[in-house]
């Protein structure tokens, strides 16, 4: 029993997990990044959920 090895193995595992955590982290933010640039694409075509918005705030604006 080797508490040099055993310190070693910890370490090596933690250093892995925490890359891993991070690999995902990243594909989580691209993937995020890349659904709302897809929704707001689709919004901005299809003239979905933005453009009333858009111009519910222009007709508001006008009221004042």
């Amino acid at each position: 029993f080797d508490s040099g090895e055993w310190k070693k193995r910890i370490t090596t595992s933690l250093v892995i997990a925490r890359g891993a955590v991070a690999v995902v982290a990243l594909f989580d933010i691209i993937l995020i990044n890349l659904t709302v640039d897809a929704l707001l694409r689709t919004a901005r075509w299809g003239g979905g959920v933005i453009h009333p918005a858009s111009e519910d705030c222009k007709l508001i604006r006008h009221q004042k």
